[in-house]
């Protein structure tokens, strides 16, 4: 048996700093002895890992010989690893996985049967996306159309469009969107956006999506019989996820939902993709 170390830790000179591509991780690899210890080799390594996991609930039925049926909570779980990541993905937390660095020493002793030791200490990497240029330089355009009211009882047409100049945009920065709308008929309703952004899970047996707002918009009033132009502005938020062509198994989009809020009947949208980017 060799001797084990009594202190073996990793201080960093700045533990709590959030790194960024390109920036250098400095600091000391503490190992303390007790009597003497021959080493082959100490390891230090920045390591990556991402991973997925939830569990499903299904009901299985099932009819014995004699007959009866039985009726059982089967509970599925959903798992899967990715430990081969890159410099780019960025450090981040979800609903139903993870993507997480860590700095890992290892020391390597020489004495025959002797077990290797080792230390890990998480750390924050926030990198930027992967998008194309044309990913995000791009316009946006989407419009839509509807009936406002039964046509037999006079219903009157209703048209939306809405632009966005280019499609990538940066956390903490807002994206202007040129409203066009067209309202014939006699109602008045209300411009309004909403940021949405969905996450998507994947593991070999199956695939999870959360989606939740993270922005929200209240524009002007639309009057009834009116042709309008306006300008929204809605701000991209700071915690947006931004995980774009980085990892193979977590995955974020964003969607920009403009929309037509109409009292007493359905609402007009128009849903805009753009890319969520921190350059």
């Amino acid at each position: 048996m060799g001797i084990k170390l009594k202190t073996f830790a990793i201080i960093l000179d700045k533990p709590d700093a959030i790194y960024r591509t390109s920036d250098v991780i400095s600091g000391q690899c503490i190992i303390g002895l007790d009597g003497k210890m021959q080493l082959d080799q100490l390891k230090i390594k920045l390591r990556g890992r991402a991973e997925c996991e939830w569990t499903e609930e299904r009901q299985v039925t099932e009819t014995n010989d004699e007959g009866e049926t039985t009726t059982e909570t089967v509970i599925d779980k959903f798992h899967n690893k990715d430990k081969h990541l890159k410099q780019e993905f960025c450090h981040q937390n979800g609903m139903y996985g993870k993507i997480e660095y860590y700095i890992k020493c290892r020391v390597k002793k020489s004495a025959l049967f002797s077990g290797d030791e080792k230390t890990t200490l998480p750390i924050e990497i926030i990198s930027p996306a992967l998008p194309t240029s044309q990913d995000i330089t791009s316009p946006v355009s989407k419009s839509n159309k509807k009936t406002v009211g039964l046509k037999v009882f006079g219903g009157k047409g209703l048209t939306l469009k809405a632009d966005i100049a280019r499609s990538g945009h940066n956390t903490g920065a807002n994206i202007e969107v040129t409203c066009f709308m067209e309202n014939k008929s006699k109602k008045a309703m209300t411009l309004k956006a909403s940021l949405i952004e969905s996450v998507l899970y994947t593991t070999k047996e199956g695939k999870k999506i959360s989606t939740d707002t993270i922005s929200y918009a209240v524009g002007p009033n639309v009057e009834a019989k009116s042709v309008s132009t306006e300008t929204l502005s809605i701000q991209v938020p700071v915690t947006a996820l931004v995980l774009h062509n980085t990892c193979p198994i977590i995955s974020a989009t964003h969607e920009l939902d403009v929309y037509l809020d109409i009292s007493g009947s359905f609402d007009l949208h128009c849903n805009l993709p753009v890319v969520i980017t921190n350059f």
